[in-house]
């Protein structure tokens, strides 16, 4: 009879777990934006599927880390848009891995019009 109740017990905390919503967070905003950004890259750079799916890692980890420079309310816009122009050349280091050589040379020509290096400015 213990061993009954102890199951009703466990199915009815299952079927209490199943109806749980999850809200959408903003890591999903991060990654349309990144996925965006790398059907944008294929449209004009022809990726292979393997490397799409390394792009648009590679786009979500360093628009993640590009909101966290904008969050630090301890760095000056000075430091912030220092950090955002090492995360840029870092990024287009790494591209350069996934990137055939045409694919490269060709990206280093279009990033600008897709992704292009965001300065903070000072307000008046």
């Amino acid at each position: 009879m213990k061993k009954i109740l102890m199951i009703i017990a466990f199915m009815g905390s299952l079927s209490l777990g199943a109806q749980e919503y999850i809200a959408p967070s903003a890591d999903d905003d991060v990654s349309k934006m990144a996925k965006e950004m790398a059907f944008d890259f294929d449209k004009k750079l022809s990726l292979t599927e393997k490397q799409l799916l390394m792009v648009e890692k590679l786009n979500e980890e360093f628009l993640q880390r590009q909101g966290l420079i904008f969050d630090n309310e301890e760095l000056t816009i000075a430091e912030k848009n220092y950090r955002m122009k090492e995360m840029y050349e870092e990024q287009s280091r790494e591209m350069a891995d996934i990137l055939t050589r045409p694919q490269l040379a060709r990206y280093r020509k279009i990033r600008g019009e897709i992704q292009p290096l965001v300065i903070i400015e000072e307000e008046d």
